[in-house]
């Protein structure tokens, strides 16, 4: 066994050991349903532990048991935490990094307005507050939990929220370049646009001074 294969057992092996401690640790202060739903949570982050060491039957096992408890439980966030969960979870199994994306179908809605939109709004809110909090969720730290609240303050705060949704680093790069331009005092600009509807760069607009 190599060095590296050596050190990923050893450090498998501490976290079986550490496993029933933090579940221990969580029956001290938790109880009924909360206590269930946060070892489950601390089962999927031990699973993405061990998908990065390789040991793929613990991970499964983990991912297995957290499922049991998270996917029948009538919180839309729970199901849609979990789905971000094993997404990581089959990245790592699958050898690659933490891509920092999800598939923009497993991103959260914007709650439409209505009936049940409160508690839909909080759903969203417990969502994207966990994912701001893991750095296996949002390892670059990019979500803003708040987002769905602040984005309509102004103009430039909901292009950047939009932002967020995309998944084209290419496109990314071009309306944050536009956005940039578009902010910056003293000039009036216009976006370019290129085949495709993409946006190349901000242009100041003829006659007009930068």
């Amino acid at each position: 066994m190599s060095d590296a294969a050596t050190e990923s057992a050893e450090l498998a092996a501490g976290f079986r050991r550490l496993r029933p401690v933090v579940h221990e640790w969580l029956a001290r202060d938790l109880t009924g349903p909360p206590l269930e739903y946060t070892r489950a949570y601390a089962d999927l982050m031990f699973a993405y532990a061990f998908a990065r060491l390789a040991a793929a039957d613990d991970a499964r096992r983990l991912e297995t048991s957290a499922m049991a408890v998270l996917s029948v439980s009538a919180n839309a966030a729970h199901g849609w935490l979990l789905g971000m969960f094993r997404f990581r979870i089959d990245e790592a199994l699958a050898g690659k990094s933490n891509s920092g994306t999800f598939p923009e179908k497993m991103e959260p809605p914007s709650p439409d307005l209505g009936a049940g939109y409160a508690s839909r709004m909080q759903e969203v809110y417990v969502t994207q507050r966990l994912r701001n909090l893991s750095r296996i969720l949002d390892p670059f730290e990019v979500v803003d939990p708040v987002a769905d609240w602040t984005k309509s303050q102004d103009t430039t705060t909901r292009q950047v929220h939009d932002l967020r949704r995309l998944r084209d680093p290419v496109l990314i790069a071009d309306r944050a370049r536009a956005i940039y331009w578009m902010t910056q005092p003293h000039s009036i600009r216009y976006i370019e646009p290129t085949s495709g509807g993409k946006f190349s760069r901000a242009q100041p607009l003829p006659g007009m001074r930068s």
